[in-house]
């Protein structure tokens, strides 16, 4: 089963959101030492691949945590994203894991840039969409501004109800296709 968890985002107009959803993003499963990678795979085994995600555009934004995971496992998986979203909300991130957050959007962010190519494409999509270029400074100062406060403001307009749940895989199972039915639900009424 392909399993995805989305929201918006935040559009890259919107700069202080845009950057506290790439952060929740690293926090959430931007590695081997993210929440969801730690808590399904290594912790729990029920997933191989499990990562999250944030795209920003002129006016919209997107986030979104997947994992690959057995169809026996899908409501477990589920059941953790929602746990692990509902506690930054709740409870914020640890110091810790938001200076290693912002250690890694900063190292891949300055990494992305060597080649001729990313640079050129980052300078483009910054001039089109931004109407001006983001210098990288400035980029690495709105990294380092966002605050665990503004982690869990962000993570609370996503919980609860702005999260849609999509699966795909074998779902020729009446059974589990009322279970996917029932875990969308759950998702946008939790």
């Amino acid at each position: 089963m392909h399993l995805c968890l989305g929201a918006p985002g935040a559009p890259l107009t919107n700069q202080e959101e845009s950057y506290a959803a790439q952060l929740l993003v690293t926090i959430l499963g931007g590695g081997s030492s993210s929440r969801l990678f730690q808590e399904i795979r290594d912790e729990r085994g029920l997933a191989y691949s499990v990562y999250a995600y944030a795209n920003g555009y002129r006016d919209a934004g997107l986030v979104a945590v997947y994992a690959g995971t057995s169809p026996g496992q899908l409501h477990s998986v589920l059941q953790l994203m929602l746990a692990e979203l509902e506690a930054v909300r709740r409870d914020g991130v640890r110091p810790d894991e938001l200076r290693r957050a912002r250690n890694q959007l900063k190292g891949n962010l300055m990494l992305g840039l060597e080649s001729t190519s990313s640079r050129a494409a980052w300078l483009g999509r910054s001039e089109l969409l931004l109407g001006r270029i983001l210098t990288l400074d400035e980029m690495l100062g709105r990294i380092d501004a966002v605050t665990d406060d503004d982690l869990a403001a962000f993570a609370g307009r996503l919980v609860p109800v702005r999260l849609g749940v999509a699966a795909v895989g074998p779902l020729d199972d009446s059974g589990l296709a009322r279970e996917i039915e029932d875990l969308q639900l759950q998702a946008g009424t939790a």
